[in-house]
Parts: C-alpha cells; structure tokens; sequence
C-alpha cells in the first residue's frame, strides 16, 4: 500500500471523508486562518492506516479530529 494523491485509489468511505476535510478547508480558508500551510496544498489518502489528509509541499498536514475540527501539524525546524 501507498500514499496517493489519485482519487481513483480512494474508495467511497474516504471520498466523504475528504468531502468533510475539504470542507473544513474552505471554511478556514475563507475565513483566512490557514496562515501556515504552505505552497501546494493536496489531499491525499493513507492507504495503510485509511486516514485522508492535505499536505503543502512544505510538509505541512492537516487533518480532521473526531468533531470535525482541523488539526495541525506543522513540520519540525
């Protein structure tokens, strides 16, 4: 298994996941609290573990917690 970025590779339950990732995203998005993630951002899905997340090409993650809030995670200097 892999990390992909190729919706094809996804199956239904995490395209409604990246559904609720995507719009968590546009939320904050257009609300301008998304000052730290960086160029690129791209979903992508685990096929490992089935999680879905966005990632910049700075490394950057985002992720949905059980409540559907973002979670963070920024990459270490």
């Amino acid at each position: 298994m892999e990390i992909t970025n190729d919706l094809d590779n996804f199956g239904y339950i995490e395209l409604l996941d990246a559904a609720e990732l995507l719009k968590a995203y546009a939320e904050a998005y257009a609300k301008q609290r998304l000052d730290f993630l960086g160029p690129e951002p791209k979903i992508y899905f685990d096929e490992d573990n089935a999680e879905v997340f966005i990632k910049d090409a700075d490394g950057n993650i985002l992720t949905l917690d059980e409540d559907g809030k973002l979670i963070r995670h920024k990459v270490r200097a």
